[in-house]
């Protein structure tokens, strides 16, 4: 291929300039992809036979009773398993950052006065306020602070009946 002229030789440095930049932009893509993150909690979420939710709105308990899930407080009933489900998903989301409770520093992270907590067994989660400039949400667990993808709020703030199960639930 012979290149004519300077119109030809322009395009042909235009089209190897947007390969270059889609290649960076590819690049950039992969590594920016969480990869080996370590998980929030070291919970087997097949194992946990207890939770309780606690906010502003109520405070009820879940047990994995016979293979399957029941609420036991404040009242004893079916459990929504797909929600529970959904909710054990917690304990293995990616933890983005994490650092040590910072002595006297909760405020800064929506943690000094917790609106919810979820605890499973023995492992306590508290619901922290949002990162300012991204779409990430602080939890405590024990002494450390973990910065997580915003997607589990809706667990922390729920009544014990969205976890009841639906009359065709109940029935299966």
């Amino acid at each position: 291929m012979r290149i004519r002229n300077r119109q030809d030789r322009i395009n042909l440095l235009l089209f190897a300039v947007v390969l270059v930049l889609g290649a960076l932009v590819w690049l950039t893509l992969e590594q920016a992809r969480p990869t080996g993150r370590e998980p929030l909690t070291g919970l087997d979420p097949t194992r946990v036979q207890r939770i309780t939710i606690r906010n502003d709105r109520a405070a009820f308990t879940l047990e994995h009773k016979e293979e399957r899930w029941r609420m036991t407080s404040p009242r004893e009933t079916a459990a929504n398993e797909e929600r529970i489900r959904r909710l054990l998903k917690l304990l293995g989301t990616p933890s983005l950052e994490r650092f040590p409770v910072p002595p006297g520093g909760l405020e800064a992270f929506g943690l000094a006065q917790p609106r919810a907590s979820v605890q499973f067994d023995d492992t306590r989660i508290w619901l922290g306020g949002t990162h300012p400039y991204s779409d990430r949400r602080y939890l405590r667990v024990g002494d450390t602070i973990h910065l997580i993808k915003d997607i589990f709020p809706h667990h922390f703030l729920a009544r014990g009946d969205e976890f009841v199960a639906t009359p065709e639930q109940r029935s299966q």
